[in-house]
């Protein structure tokens, strides 16, 4: 295997492994948009219903059935917070992993251009050649 082959699967390498690391990270950023949606979400229910028991008090909160769902979103919140902190310490796991293989790929490429340049400039001398 000629060092121009070896150079360019190494590029080409490099290249997939950047590729693998932006969707990981990508599929991370999902998982933290959909758990701070569903905090926001649970945000917004709690408003909603500390505002209709203001106005007047339903069945429910007669019965005690709006503290246990106070309760439920609290705990919902807290195993949500949880696992969002998790997601967050991957996310930088993940950044970190992706800077890397961002600079070995762009290391790569840089390495390629230059043996291009330099193989051009040997075949040039080739041609141009008297003796």
């Amino acid at each position: 295997m000629s060092k121009a082959t070896r150079l360019q699967a190494l590029t080409e390498l490099t290249q997939l492994r950047l590729q693998a690391d932006q969707a990981k990270l990508a599929a991370v950023m999902v998982k933290e948009i959909d758990l701070r949606q569903t905090l926001h979400d649970l945000a917004v229910q709690r408003k909603q219903r500390i505002g209709t028991q203001l106005g007047h008090g339903d069945a429910g909160s007669l019965a005690g059935a709006d503290l246990n769902w106070q309760l439920w979103v609290d705990q919902r919140r807290t195993a949500i917070n949880s696992e969002l902190a998790l997601v967050l310490a991957e996310k930088a796991e993940c950044t970190v992993m992706l800077r890397k293989s961002f600079g070995q790929d762009q290391a790569a490429q840089q390495v390629h251009r230059a043996a291009q340049a330099a193989a051009r400039t040997v075949a040039l001398r080739r041609l141009h050649y008297e003796s």
